[in-house]
């Protein structure tokens, strides 16, 4: 989940990581997995099901709304299937799929059709949980924001989106995004640094945002 927050103290905008939403399901069963290998319908099913609330929302936010992110998870879930008897076991099945996701992203988002940029005002965020408590020109001040954050990511080279997304938004640990993405952790590292840097420049020139990001010189 992404927020706006105008008193954080290093970071005035502010990437907040659901810790306990963004973690994995519990290690499926060993007999579930090999069930899996067999293409086991049953089988499939369970484990997909436990992975696709955090499926979906990565991809969302790698995406936003270029394109229909429904239809890359169903991707993903197809390629899993067929990748599954090859499945070893040395990542997590949500870091497994994660790295599917990437691929079938990459591959997407690469058609020469999907290079332009989106106008900033026609970008509508990926549905996020809204505080009920809040006023609504609040909710809908904050949305927009959000809005406005997002068009601002996809405007990021990919591979820098992949990484900062895995690891900012997500809260996935250098070492699991350098296996997911098939980079070192040095390579990870720069990648976030980077499109952290690109996402700060980019909203102190947007007039709806400036005010969130730290001036030059200060975090």
């Amino acid at each position: 989940m992404i927020s706006c927050n105008r008193s954080a103290p290093h970071w005035h905008l502010r990437f907040v990581v659901l810790s306990h939403a963004m973690q994995d399901p519990a290690t499926p069963d060993p007999a579930l997995i090999q069930a899996c290998r067999k293409k086991d319908r049953i089988a499939l099913e369970t484990v997909f099901r436990a992975h696709l609330p955090t499926l979906e929302r990565f991809v969302a936010h790698l995406v936003g709304s270029r394109v229909d992110s429904e239809d890359l998870v169903q991707d993903t879930l197809v390629t899993a299937i067929a990748a599954f008897p090859g499945f070893r076991g040395d990542a997590s099945v949500g870091s497994w799929l994660n790295g599917i996701a990437v691929n079938v992203v990459r591959r997407h988002l690469r058609q020469p059709a999907l290079r332009r940029s989106v106008p900033l005002d026609l970008v509508p965020a990926p549905a996020e949980p809204v505080d009920p408590a809040a006023p609504p020109d609040g909710v809908a001040d904050s949305r927009r924001r959000v809005e406005r954050i997002h068009a601002h990511l996809s405007a990021i080279g990919l591979e820098r989106r992949i990484a900062f997304i895995l690891h900012v938004v997500e809260g996935r640990p250098i070492a699991e995004i350098a296996q997911i993405v098939g980079a070192s952790s040095v390579a990870v590292k720069s990648r976030i640094f980077w499109a952290r840097r690109a996402l700060m420049a980019r909203v102190r020139r947007d007039p709806a945002l400036r005010e969130l990001a730290p001036q030059e010189g200060r975090s």
